[in-house]
């Protein structure tokens, strides 16, 4: 019987240790393949649905998206007022002016206060007097019950858009800002009425850009407007008149407004293109030339969509849900191999929803102190005194208007701290980023402690003038 020779096992044996190895790879390359083309079909299948609902998925659809929440009918006067604001002229003239120069004090002082630079500032508002007007027009009419927000040119290139008229904004809001602290220094209610509208008016201008950064500068704008509110509450400028008008502008930010789901809708347009072409958001060799996109674009799909889902009627359940949602995705992360493999870029495109939905409960709280410490003026200007308790507040007669402590709450439950001294009130919440309920005492301003300057705007004080 012949045997086999020596020489031949040892080819045999290479081939199987080396073949084997290859076979291994073709299969698992054809897995690959085969897995991505059922991802690919279900991923075609589901940005069509989006598509079909009128939502955006890329930077085609945005802009068509962005139209139908804009209008270009105030565009060519925004432009003109932002190129004035963004010229040389304008800056070196503000070079000393409060808000505008990190020389000069940040504000104007309270109305029984010196003003250093009340020279300067009323001679740089007199000289840009037309551009403040202006601004205050075009700001007022985006509180019309049908206006829609300013649509600027934007040219949409998924990460690498560029937003330079809406950061410019910012310069607008400043110079309504001023107007309204010269108008409490002044002690003008109807000046200070007007600017707070005004300043109100000036963020919506910008809340039809379906950006997430969009809406945190509108946001940061608000915000600018409960400054000035704040500070005209605490020397009581304001007449019961301008008071009782204002309210109703400020109850309507007391909830998480559709905006949060627009930025949602708007952020996953503005990501969905980096799947395809990863050079957009990192320079990673190994990120870049990692194949197959399509489940991974899934699960940043399946993170949108329960981002979405998340109810918003609610401060806490809507941080919970936010959490849970990021929670779920670290947990991928965590995963196997391939749960980590297939959520490489969801990690790295998905916005911190934790964050961002903590700056929309924020700004909607501010609103509802706000209406509170109105509604505080209010009672004072009736009855010669403050109320005792918040829960006096719903006694107010105002119209078709009610301000019940109990159903404008902060988030974890319990009421804003409000207490009586001897020549004020205070007002106070906190910031969720410390915190999780009401504490028992106003948050600290101590000097030195680090966040001194931010737990102030979560303490409303108002002077006693009636008693």
């Amino acid at each position: 019987m012949k045997q086999r020779s020596h020489r031949g096992c040892v080819l045999y044996g290479v081939g199987f240790f080396v073949g084997m190895p290859l076979l291994l790879v073709v299969i698992g390359l054809l897995v690959i393949a085969g897995r991505e083309r059922a991802s690919k079909r279900m991923l075609n299948e589901r940005l069509d649905k989006i598509v079909a609902e009128g939502l955006p998925v890329d930077d085609a659809t945005m802009l068509s998206f962005t139209n139908s929440l804009t209008s270009t009918q105030d565009t060519k006067a925004w432009l003109a007022v932002l190129g004035e604001l963004t010229s040389n002229e304008f800056t070196k003239s503000a070079q000393d002016v409060p808000i505008f120069s990190a020389t000069a004090e940040i504000i104007v002082p309270a109305p029984e206060h010196a003003w250093a630079e009340e020279k300067v500032t009323r001679e740089f508002r007199a000289t840009w007097s037309e551009l403040e007007n202006e601004i205050s027009r075009l700001s007022m009419q985006q509180l019309e019950p049908q206006a829609k927000s300013v649509r600027f040119l934007t040219e949409f290139n998924s990460l690498n858009t560029l937003l330079p008229q809406t950061q410019n904004m910012r310069s607008a809001a400043r110079l309504l800002m001023l107007r309204g602290q010269v108008a409490i220094y002044d002690r003008n209610s109807a000046k200070a009425k007007q600017s707070i509208e005004a300043l109100l008016g000036c963020s919506r201008t910008i809340a039809g850009e379906p950006i997430l950064v969009s809406k945190l500068v509108h946001m940061a704008i608000d915000s600018l407007a409960m400054d000035v509110l704040r500070s005209a509450l605490n020397h009581d400028v304001l007449s019961e008149r301008d008071l009782i008008a204002l309210l109703p502008r400020v109850l309507d930010g007391i909830n998480i407004s559709p905006q949060w789901k627009i930025a949602m809708q708007g952020e996953r347009a503005m990501m969905l293109p980096v799947f395809k072409h990863p050079e957009l958001a990192t320079d990673s060799e190994t990120i870049r030339w990692l194949p197959g996109r399509s489940a991974d674009t899934l699960h940043y799909l399946d993170f949108i969509e329960q981002v979405l889902a998340v109810p918003d009627g609610d401060f806490d359940q809507f941080r919970a849900g936010l959490s849970k949602v990021e929670l779920e995705l670290k947990s991928r992360l965590d995963g196997t191999v391939l749960q980590k493999y297939d959520s490489v870029m969801t990690a790295m495109m998905a916005p911190a929803v934790a964050a961002a939905g903590n700056a929309f409960i924020s700004d909607a709280v501010q609103h509802r102190m706000a209406a509170l410490c109105i509604g505080i003026r209010v009672y004072e200007k009736r009855n010669t005194r403050m109320p005792s308790s918040l829960d006096e507040l719903t006694s107010l007669e105002l119209g078709d208007l009610n301000l019940d402590a109990n159903s404008l709450l902060p988030p974890g439950g319990q009421p804003f701290g409000y207490r009586m001294e001897d020549d004020q009130v205070l007002l106070w919440g906190f910031d969720l980023n410390h915190a999780s309920t009401t504490p028992p005492e106003p948050p600290s301003t101590a000097e030195g402690e680090s966040s001194a300057e931010l737990n102030k705007r979560w303490i409303w004080k108002l002077k006693k003038t009636q008693e």
